[in-house]
């Protein structure tokens, strides 16, 4: 284990990254918290790695509303009801959430006041919103933008 390194930092790092921090280290002349951060940066995944790592966490839109919403009526009009067969909905499956109902425990997402909004989630987890719901081009605009921001490009692009 490399003596520069935090025992736990060290103890995580797998064989291959311990020897590309040597090397990397040799070659810069880099502290053992230089190189780490160097390495760590340079394996994280971008482009179609991203895409790749996220293949196997669950991606949803999860579309907060409430009953006797007429914004949330007309979305499903004019988006919802063909959602399903967009390139989108490959990207971010959609799930309906009640807002007056107890949240499901497999998610983690913060309070909804209005309604439709519609949470992007990985995991379960929120990473981004869209508050209201003025029109078709509005939605999927917004949407196609946050999901490049969360899970990159879509490989149609």
């Amino acid at each position: 284990m490399n003596a520069n390194l935090p025992k736990p930092v060290a103890a995580s790092i797998s064989l291959g990254v311990r020897q590309t921090l040597r090397k990397r280290r040799a070659l810069l002349g880099l502290s053992g918290l230089a190189a780490a951060a160097l390495t760590v940066l340079s394996l994280a995944p971008t482009g179609t790695a991203l895409a790749d790592s996220l293949k196997a966490k669950r991606v949803e839109l999860l579309v907060m509303e409430q009953t006797g919403c007429g914004y949330c009526e007309q979305w499903r009009a004019e988006v919802g009801n063909s959602y399903h067969s967009s390139e989108e909905a490959q990207r971010a499956a959609l799930r309906y959430v009640n807002i007056h109902e107890p949240l499901p425990d497999d998610l983690n997402v913060k309070g909804t006041h209005y309604t439709p909004s519609f949470v992007l989630a990985i995991d379960g987890v929120e990473v981004s919103r869209i508050e209201g719901y003025l029109s078709e081009s509005f939605f999927w605009g917004y949407l196609d933008s946050m999901l490049d921001k969360h899970l990159g490009k879509a490989a149609s692009e």
